[in-house]
Formats: C-alpha cells, structure tokens, sequence
C-alpha cells in the first residue's frame, strides 16, 4: 500500500479490521454498477492518482476515470505515493484540494 521509500504508519500493521473490509468491499461492489456514482454524476472531478498505487494503478484508475469525463475532470498525479497516499503525501493532497477549489466552481462554471 506503501510505495517505496516511505514509512508505514503503525496503524496499517495492525489497525485493521476484517469485518469492516468485507462491508467496504460489498459497498463498493454495489456502487460500481451505478454509472452515476462512477462518474460522481454531473460535477467537476478532482481525480487524485498516487504514482506508484500498485492497487489501482494510474492506468487503470485515474487516467481512466479522467478520459471517461474529460470536460469535467482534473487530473493530478501525487509522486512518491502508494494506495495509502493520505499518511504519504497529506501535504500535497490538501495543496491539490485547496486548489482545485479555489480555482474552478464546483458546479462547473470557471471563474
């Protein structure tokens, strides 16, 4: 989850919690099958893609979602990031977030 060269948060080793996985994983299946949710609908999109996410890879996740809604997407790549990108990159997730905000309207008018 973790790419190469970064700490592993101590919650990871043994934070976990088996049932909550098996919830996660049905939610997420279920969602999946409505394309709405797949395309978060009519709204302009930050996609957020970690590097090195061996889990869902740029190919197969962010730059796939983002040519599905080229008019509505944003797409930026967090460097030195795995899946667990969050307690990898937080810094430059919340510059990326803030700036996307500030820049665009999220209903989908520019500025």
């Amino acid at each position: 989850f973790f790419a190469a060269g970064n700490s592993v948060a101590s919650n990871w080793i043994d934070g976990w919690y088996p049932l909550a996985g098996i919830m996660q994983g049905s939610s997420t299946s279920n969602s999946l099958a409505d394309s709405n949710w797949l395309t978060a609908g009519n709204a302009r999109v930050l996609i957020l893609q970690a590097t090195e996410d061996k889990a869902a890879p740029p190919e197969d996740a962010g730059k796939a979602l983002a040519k599905l809604i080229p008019e509505r997407s944003q797409y930026k790549e967090i460097p030195q990031a795995g899946h667990a990108m969050l307690p990898e990159q937080p810094a430059a997730i919340a510059e990326n977030i803030l700036s996307f905000l500030t820049s665009a309207d999220i209903t989908g008018n520019t500025p």
